[in-house]
């Protein structure tokens, strides 16, 4: 895994956490503890599943992780401007 890549996922996806964050007053730390836990938990599951069949490469795994986290900070940043808009 490319060292970059994976800290500037990092950076989207604190961008991401503090924006729902602002927007929905938080999350107690626990909580988030626990489900970022268990996510990471499945997900690390699946990409060892399709590794282990072939099915991806380290390379594909970099570019898939890249596009999912684009995916969802552009969600996050599409929910923000929609409760701004509304409020």
């Amino acid at each position: 895994m490319s060292e970059a890549r994976r800290k500037a996922r990092g950076l989207k996806l604190a961008h991401a956490v503090m924006t729902v964050a602002r927007r929905s007053g938080g999350l107690p730390a626990e909580v988030a503890g626990l489900m970022a836990l268990g996510n990471k938990a499945e997900m690390r599951a699946l990409w060892l599943a399709l590794e282990d069949k072939g099915l991806v490469s380290a390379d594909q795994r970099e570019n898939y992780l890249d596009r999912g986290m684009d995916a969802v900070c552009a969600e996050v940043d599409a929910e923000a401007m929609r409760v701004i808009e509304a409020g």
